[in-house]
Protein backbone atom coordinates (compact mmCIF):
# COMPACT_ATOMS: atom_id res chain seq x y z
CA UNK A 1 0.00 0.00 0.00
CA UNK A 2 2.76 2.50 0.89
CA UNK A 3 4.54 1.81 -2.41
CA UNK A 4 1.34 2.20 -4.38
CA UNK A 5 0.54 5.46 -2.60
CA UNK A 6 4.04 6.77 -3.30
CA UNK A 7 3.63 5.99 -7.01
CA UNK A 8 0.34 7.90 -7.06
CA UNK A 9 2.00 10.91 -5.41
CA UNK A 10 4.80 10.85 -7.95
CA UNK A 11 2.23 10.82 -10.76
CA UNK A 12 0.34 13.75 -9.25
CA UNK A 13 3.54 15.77 -8.80
CA UNK A 14 4.51 15.20 -12.40
CA UNK A 15 0.98 16.12 -13.50
CA UNK A 16 1.07 19.52 -11.77
CA UNK A 17 4.68 20.24 -12.69
CA UNK A 18 6.43 19.59 -9.36
CA UNK A 19 8.41 16.67 -10.65
CA UNK A 20 10.13 18.51 -13.48
CA UNK A 21 13.50 18.59 -11.69
CA UNK A 22 15.15 15.64 -10.02
CA UNK A 23 15.47 16.05 -6.27
CA UNK A 24 18.85 15.16 -4.88
CA UNK A 25 18.94 14.38 -1.17
CA UNK A 26 22.33 16.06 -0.80
CA UNK A 27 21.23 19.44 -2.16
CA UNK A 28 22.56 22.05 0.25
CA UNK A 29 22.96 25.84 0.41
CA UNK A 30 25.57 27.60 2.54
CA UNK A 31 25.06 31.22 3.57
CA UNK A 32 27.43 34.14 4.11
CA UNK A 33 27.29 37.83 4.99
CA UNK A 34 29.52 40.51 3.47
CA UNK A 35 30.00 44.24 3.90
CA UNK A 36 30.02 46.36 0.74
CA UNK A 37 32.35 49.32 1.31
CA UNK A 38 30.89 51.17 -1.69
CA UNK A 39 27.22 50.98 -0.72
CA UNK A 40 27.91 50.64 3.05
CA UNK A 41 25.32 47.86 3.10
CA UNK A 42 25.49 44.32 4.45
CA UNK A 43 24.81 41.64 1.84
CA UNK A 44 23.55 38.11 2.51
CA UNK A 45 24.39 35.44 -0.07
CA UNK A 46 23.59 31.80 -0.61
CA UNK A 47 26.01 29.35 -2.26
CA UNK A 48 24.43 26.09 -3.50
CA UNK A 49 26.22 22.82 -4.16
CA UNK A 50 23.79 22.06 -6.97
CA UNK A 51 22.39 23.63 -10.11
CA UNK A 52 18.68 24.29 -10.57
CA UNK A 53 17.35 26.88 -13.04
CA UNK A 54 14.08 27.13 -11.10
CA UNK A 55 14.66 26.37 -7.44
CA UNK A 56 11.65 27.20 -5.31
CA UNK A 57 12.64 29.08 -2.17
CA UNK A 58 9.93 28.00 0.23
CA UNK A 59 7.63 30.28 2.17
CA UNK A 60 8.89 30.77 5.71
CA UNK A 61 12.54 30.53 4.69
CA UNK A 62 14.51 32.46 7.30
CA UNK A 63 18.07 33.74 7.60
CA UNK A 64 18.73 35.36 10.97
CA UNK A 65 21.09 38.24 11.65
CA UNK A 66 22.82 38.78 14.99
CA UNK A 67 23.66 42.40 15.93
CA UNK A 68 25.50 43.81 18.93
CA UNK A 69 23.01 44.98 21.55
CA UNK A 70 24.51 48.48 21.22
CA UNK A 71 22.67 48.89 17.90
CA UNK A 72 19.37 50.76 18.19
CA UNK A 73 16.35 48.52 18.77
CA UNK A 74 14.67 48.94 15.39
CA UNK A 75 13.60 46.65 12.59
CA UNK A 76 16.20 46.36 9.86
CA UNK A 77 15.52 48.00 6.52
CA UNK A 78 15.82 45.06 4.16
CA UNK A 79 16.13 45.27 0.37
CA UNK A 80 15.11 42.07 -1.42
CA UNK A 81 17.18 40.87 -4.39
CA UNK A 82 16.47 37.16 -4.97
CA UNK A 83 14.25 34.56 -3.33
CA UNK A 84 11.12 36.64 -2.82
CA UNK A 85 10.19 39.57 -0.59
CA UNK A 86 12.43 39.48 2.48
CA UNK A 87 11.58 41.40 5.65
CA UNK A 88 12.61 41.66 9.29
CA UNK A 89 9.78 39.42 10.46
CA UNK A 90 10.80 38.81 14.09
CA UNK A 91 13.12 40.41 16.58
CA UNK A 92 14.34 39.96 20.12
CA UNK A 93 16.60 42.51 21.81
CA UNK A 94 19.25 41.56 24.38
CA UNK A 95 17.52 38.38 25.56
CA UNK A 96 18.48 37.01 28.95
CA UNK A 97 20.18 34.04 27.30
CA UNK A 98 22.50 36.39 25.36
CA UNK A 99 22.12 40.00 26.55
CA UNK A 100 25.06 41.26 24.48
CA UNK A 101 23.26 40.59 21.19
CA UNK A 102 20.04 41.30 19.32
CA UNK A 103 18.46 38.75 16.98
CA UNK A 104 16.59 39.53 13.74
CA UNK A 105 14.78 36.83 11.76
CA UNK A 106 14.76 37.88 8.09
CA UNK A 107 12.07 35.81 6.36
CA UNK A 108 10.57 35.54 2.88
CA UNK A 109 7.31 34.37 1.35
CA UNK A 110 9.44 32.58 -1.25
CA UNK A 111 9.99 32.66 -4.99
CA UNK A 112 11.84 30.86 -7.75
CA UNK A 113 15.56 31.50 -8.23
CA UNK A 114 18.12 30.20 -10.69
CA UNK A 115 20.97 28.46 -8.88
CA UNK A 116 24.37 27.44 -10.24
CA UNK A 117 26.54 25.11 -8.23
CA UNK A 118 29.34 26.95 -6.44
CA UNK A 119 28.14 30.41 -7.46
CA UNK A 120 26.94 32.88 -4.85
CA UNK A 121 23.47 34.40 -5.23
CA UNK A 122 22.54 37.60 -3.39
CA UNK A 123 19.34 37.16 -1.38
CA UNK A 124 18.99 40.56 0.32
CA UNK A 125 20.83 43.56 1.75
CA UNK A 126 20.33 45.66 4.86
CA UNK A 127 21.89 48.71 6.48
CA UNK A 128 22.91 49.40 10.06
CA UNK A 129 25.67 52.01 10.25
CA UNK A 130 27.83 53.91 7.80
CA UNK A 131 30.85 51.78 8.60
CA UNK A 132 31.38 48.07 9.02
CA UNK A 133 30.45 47.17 12.57
CA UNK A 134 32.35 44.28 14.15
CA UNK A 135 30.05 41.77 15.78
CA UNK A 136 27.41 41.65 13.06
CA UNK A 137 27.08 38.04 11.95
CA UNK A 138 24.73 35.25 10.91
CA UNK A 139 22.87 33.14 13.43
CA UNK A 140 24.67 29.88 14.21
CA UNK A 141 22.13 27.06 14.48
CA UNK A 142 24.35 24.83 16.59
CA UNK A 143 25.61 27.35 19.14
CA UNK A 144 23.21 30.30 19.38
CA UNK A 145 20.25 30.14 21.79
CA UNK A 146 17.25 28.02 20.89
CA UNK A 147 13.60 29.05 21.01
CA UNK A 148 13.32 27.74 24.58
CA UNK A 149 16.22 29.85 25.87
CA UNK A 150 15.40 32.59 28.42
CA UNK A 151 14.19 35.76 26.74
CA UNK A 152 13.33 34.21 23.38
CA UNK A 153 9.67 33.59 24.25
CA UNK A 154 9.51 30.58 21.94
CA UNK A 155 10.86 32.47 18.94
CA UNK A 156 12.95 30.24 16.69
CA UNK A 157 15.76 32.10 14.92
CA UNK A 158 17.42 29.10 13.31
CA UNK A 159 18.41 29.52 9.67
CA UNK A 160 16.13 27.57 7.37
CA UNK A 161 15.91 27.45 3.56
CA UNK A 162 12.90 25.50 2.41
CA UNK A 163 12.79 23.58 -0.86
CA UNK A 164 9.26 24.40 -2.01
CA UNK A 165 9.26 21.62 -4.59
CA UNK A 166 10.42 18.98 -2.15
CA UNK A 167 7.84 19.29 0.62
CA UNK A 168 9.73 22.17 2.25
CA UNK A 169 12.88 20.15 2.93
CA UNK A 170 15.50 22.29 4.69
CA UNK A 171 18.50 22.66 2.36
CA UNK A 172 20.37 25.14 4.58
CA UNK A 173 23.73 23.67 5.58
CA UNK A 174 26.05 26.15 7.32
CA UNK A 175 27.55 29.64 7.37
CA UNK A 176 30.84 30.62 5.81
CA UNK A 177 32.84 33.83 5.97
CA UNK A 178 35.45 35.55 3.85
CA UNK A 179 39.02 35.16 5.14
CA UNK A 180 39.71 37.74 7.81
CA UNK A 181 36.06 38.12 8.80
CA UNK A 182 33.29 40.53 7.92
CA UNK A 183 35.07 43.82 8.55
CA UNK A 184 38.60 42.81 7.60
CA UNK A 185 40.13 45.34 5.19
CA UNK A 186 42.56 44.30 2.47
CA UNK A 187 46.20 44.97 3.38
CA UNK A 188 48.07 48.00 2.07
CA UNK A 189 51.58 48.44 0.70
CA UNK A 190 53.90 51.25 -0.39
CA UNK A 191 57.37 51.36 -1.98
CA UNK A 192 59.57 54.04 -0.43
CA UNK A 193 62.93 53.24 -2.02
CA UNK A 194 64.07 53.80 -4.64
CA UNK A 195 61.87 56.92 -4.52
CA UNK A 196 59.56 57.31 -7.47
CA UNK A 197 60.99 59.40 -10.30
CA UNK A 198 64.60 59.34 -9.10
CA UNK A 199 67.90 58.49 -10.78
CA UNK A 200 70.64 56.39 -9.22
CA UNK A 201 74.10 55.15 -10.15
CA UNK A 202 73.60 52.15 -7.87
CA UNK A 203 72.92 49.08 -9.99
CA UNK A 204 71.89 47.04 -6.93
CA UNK A 205 69.50 49.35 -5.07
CA UNK A 206 67.46 47.93 -2.23
CA UNK A 207 63.73 47.97 -2.91
CA UNK A 208 61.93 48.63 0.35
CA UNK A 209 58.77 50.07 1.81
CA UNK A 210 55.94 49.63 4.25
CA UNK A 211 52.99 47.24 4.35
CA UNK A 212 50.38 45.89 6.70
CA UNK A 213 52.38 44.20 9.49
CA UNK A 214 53.05 40.49 8.96
CA UNK A 215 51.51 40.47 5.48
CA UNK A 216 53.21 38.57 2.66
CA UNK A 217 54.98 40.86 0.16
CA UNK A 218 55.91 40.05 -3.44
CA UNK A 219 57.97 42.54 -5.47
CA UNK A 220 58.66 42.19 -9.16
CA UNK A 221 59.43 43.83 -12.47
CA UNK A 222 58.02 42.92 -15.85
CA UNK A 223 56.66 39.59 -14.71
CA UNK A 224 59.88 38.61 -12.93
CA UNK A 225 59.68 38.16 -9.16
CA UNK A 226 62.45 40.06 -7.39
CA UNK A 227 61.65 38.68 -3.96
CA UNK A 228 58.97 37.34 -1.67
CA UNK A 229 59.19 38.42 1.94
CA UNK A 230 57.09 39.24 4.98
CA UNK A 231 56.53 42.68 6.47
CA UNK A 232 57.80 42.80 10.04
CA UNK A 233 55.70 43.68 13.07
CA UNK A 234 56.29 47.37 12.40
CA UNK A 235 55.21 47.05 8.78
CA UNK A 236 58.65 47.38 7.18
CA UNK A 237 59.90 45.18 4.34
CA UNK A 238 62.89 45.16 1.99
CA UNK A 239 64.12 43.29 -1.06
CA UNK A 240 67.84 43.19 -1.84
CA UNK A 241 70.34 41.31 -3.98
CA UNK A 242 68.89 42.29 -7.37
CA UNK A 243 70.89 43.87 -10.19
CA UNK A 244 69.21 46.50 -12.37
CA UNK A 245 70.84 47.29 -15.72
CA UNK A 246 71.26 50.81 -17.04
CA UNK A 247 67.97 52.40 -18.02
CA UNK A 248 64.46 53.02 -16.69
CA UNK A 249 62.80 50.56 -14.34
CA UNK A 250 59.28 50.02 -13.02
CA UNK A 251 59.04 47.89 -9.90
CA UNK A 252 55.70 46.80 -8.46
CA UNK A 253 54.76 45.18 -5.18
CA UNK A 254 51.64 43.62 -3.69
CA UNK A 255 50.94 42.16 -0.30
CA UNK A 256 48.36 39.73 0.98
CA UNK A 257 46.96 38.32 4.19
CA UNK A 258 43.81 36.56 5.33
CA UNK A 259 41.72 39.62 4.40
CA UNK A 260 42.79 39.62 0.77
CA UNK A 261 45.28 41.20 -1.62
CA UNK A 262 46.39 44.83 -1.63
CA UNK A 263 46.29 47.25 -4.53
CA UNK A 264 49.58 47.33 -6.44
CA UNK A 265 52.31 49.77 -5.38
CA UNK A 266 54.66 51.09 -8.06
CA UNK A 267 57.93 53.00 -8.23
CA UNK A 268 59.74 54.23 -11.34
CA UNK A 269 63.45 54.96 -11.27
CA UNK A 270 66.39 55.12 -13.66
CA UNK A 271 69.82 53.55 -13.29
CA UNK A 272 72.68 55.45 -14.91
CA UNK A 273 76.31 54.48 -15.25
CA UNK A 274 79.32 56.73 -15.59
CA UNK A 275 80.65 59.23 -13.10
CA UNK A 276 81.07 62.97 -12.75
CA UNK A 277 84.15 65.18 -12.82
CA UNK A 278 84.34 68.20 -10.54
CA UNK A 279 86.95 70.76 -11.56
CA UNK A 280 88.19 74.17 -10.60
CA UNK A 281 89.85 75.99 -13.47
CA UNK A 282 92.98 78.16 -13.41
CA UNK A 283 92.76 80.84 -10.76
CA UNK A 284 90.25 78.92 -8.69
CA UNK A 285 92.66 79.03 -5.75
CA UNK A 286 94.67 82.22 -5.08
CA UNK A 287 96.02 84.47 -2.36
CA UNK A 288 93.46 87.30 -2.16
CA UNK A 289 95.70 90.11 -1.00
CA UNK A 290 93.15 92.92 -1.23
CA UNK A 291 90.15 90.88 -0.02
CA UNK A 292 87.84 91.52 -2.98
CA UNK A 293 87.61 87.79 -3.85
CA UNK A 294 88.72 88.51 -7.40
CA UNK A 295 91.94 87.09 -8.84
CA UNK A 296 93.55 90.44 -9.60
CA UNK A 297 96.85 90.75 -11.41
CA UNK A 298 99.64 89.29 -9.34
CA UNK A 299 97.32 87.39 -7.00
CA UNK A 300 98.45 83.78 -7.39
CA UNK A 301 99.49 81.09 -4.94
CA UNK A 302 102.46 83.20 -3.87
CA UNK A 303 102.45 83.73 -0.14
CA UNK A 304 100.41 80.62 0.57
CA UNK A 305 101.79 77.33 1.94
CA UNK A 306 104.15 75.77 -0.56
CA UNK A 307 101.93 72.74 -1.21
CA UNK A 308 98.14 72.92 -1.28
CA UNK A 309 95.58 70.16 -1.75
CA UNK A 310 91.91 70.25 -2.71
CA UNK A 311 89.70 67.70 -0.95
CA UNK A 312 86.18 66.70 -1.94
CA UNK A 313 83.79 65.54 0.80
CA UNK A 314 80.42 63.90 0.24
CA UNK A 315 77.97 65.56 2.61
CA UNK A 316 76.42 62.15 3.22
CA UNK A 317 79.78 61.02 4.71
CA UNK A 318 81.25 64.24 6.11
CA UNK A 319 83.99 62.67 8.24
CA UNK A 320 86.20 61.56 5.36
CA UNK A 321 87.20 63.07 2.04
CA UNK A 322 86.41 61.10 -1.11
CA UNK A 323 89.59 62.34 -2.82
CA UNK A 324 92.51 64.68 -2.18
CA UNK A 325 94.38 66.16 -5.18
CA UNK A 326 97.22 68.66 -5.44
CA UNK A 327 96.37 72.22 -6.45
CA UNK A 328 98.26 73.05 -9.64
CA UNK A 329 100.59 76.11 -9.74
CA UNK A 330 97.93 77.97 -11.74
CA UNK A 331 95.37 77.42 -8.96
CA UNK A 332 93.39 74.66 -10.65
CA UNK A 333 92.30 71.23 -9.41
CA UNK A 334 90.18 68.33 -10.67
CA UNK A 335 88.29 65.39 -9.17
CA UNK A 336 87.06 62.52 -11.33
CA UNK A 337 84.83 59.51 -10.89
CA UNK A 338 82.38 61.07 -8.45
CA UNK A 339 79.00 59.44 -7.95
CA UNK A 340 75.87 61.54 -7.92
CA UNK A 341 75.63 63.50 -4.71
CA UNK A 342 76.24 66.74 -2.86
CA UNK A 343 79.80 67.70 -2.01
CA UNK A 344 81.90 70.22 -0.13
CA UNK A 345 85.39 71.13 -1.40
CA UNK A 346 88.08 72.38 0.98
CA UNK A 347 91.66 73.58 0.52
CA UNK A 348 94.24 72.15 2.92
CA UNK A 349 97.99 71.81 3.33
CA UNK A 350 98.00 67.97 3.43
CA UNK A 351 96.60 65.06 1.44
CA UNK A 352 95.09 63.13 4.35
CA UNK A 353 91.53 62.13 3.47
CA UNK A 354 90.79 61.72 7.18
CA UNK A 355 91.54 65.41 7.77
CA UNK A 356 88.46 67.35 6.70
CA UNK A 357 89.38 70.64 8.41
CA UNK A 358 90.09 73.48 5.94
CA UNK A 359 93.45 75.24 5.79
CA UNK A 360 94.15 76.83 9.15
CA UNK A 361 94.78 80.56 9.31
CA UNK A 362 92.84 81.44 6.15
CA UNK A 363 89.32 82.43 5.28
CA UNK A 364 87.33 81.06 2.30
CA UNK A 365 89.11 77.68 2.34
CA UNK A 366 85.78 75.81 2.10
CA UNK A 367 83.10 76.04 -0.57
CA UNK A 368 79.83 74.20 -1.14
CA UNK A 369 77.52 72.72 -2.02
CA UNK A 370 78.72 71.24 -5.28
CA UNK A 371 75.98 69.02 -6.72
CA UNK A 372 77.02 66.19 -9.06
CA UNK A 373 74.22 64.69 -11.15
CA UNK A 374 74.88 62.36 -14.08
CA UNK A 375 77.94 64.15 -15.41
CA UNK A 376 76.73 67.66 -14.62
CA UNK A 377 78.04 69.70 -11.70
CA UNK A 378 76.27 72.67 -10.18
CA UNK A 379 78.83 74.86 -8.43
CA UNK A 380 78.23 77.19 -5.48
CA UNK A 381 78.47 80.96 -5.70
CA UNK A 382 81.18 82.02 -5.16
CA UNK A 383 83.12 78.97 -6.22
CA UNK A 384 86.62 80.48 -6.03
CA UNK A 385 88.87 79.89 -3.06
CA UNK A 386 90.00 83.48 -2.47
CA UNK A 387 92.21 82.68 0.48
CA UNK A 388 92.60 85.55 2.92
CA UNK A 389 95.03 85.34 5.79
CA UNK A 390 93.53 85.79 9.23
CA UNK A 391 96.73 87.70 10.11
CA UNK A 392 97.24 90.62 7.72
CA UNK A 393 100.86 91.51 6.93
CA UNK A 394 102.51 93.72 9.52
CA UNK A 395 103.70 97.09 8.18
CA UNK A 396 105.88 99.53 10.05
CA UNK A 397 104.27 102.84 10.83
CA UNK A 398 105.52 105.86 8.89
CA UNK A 399 107.58 108.13 11.07
CA UNK A 400 107.25 111.86 10.58
CA UNK A 401 109.81 114.42 11.50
Amino acid sequence: MKKGLFNVLQFLMALIGWGGYEVVAQNRIDVTIKYNTTTTLYEVYGRPNFTDPAFGVGAGTQISIVLPASVADNALTVTSVNGGAWSDASRVYAPAADPSNDFHGIATAGNYVSLVSGQEILFFTFGVTGVCLPGIRLFENLTDPSSSAPGFSGGDYKNYIGDALNFGDDVYQSNYYAPGGLCALPPTIAITTPPNGTTTTNTTPVVSGTATPLSSVTAGEGGNILCTTTADASGNWSCSGNTFPTGPHTVTAVTSNAAGVSPTATTNFTVVTGTTSLTGGPGSVFNDLNGNCVADAGETLTGLPATLFAKVINTASPTVAQQAVAVAPNGSFAFTGLANGTYTVIIDDNSLTTDVTPLAGYQNASRGPWVANNGVVTAPTPSQFCLQSNCPPFTLPTLSK
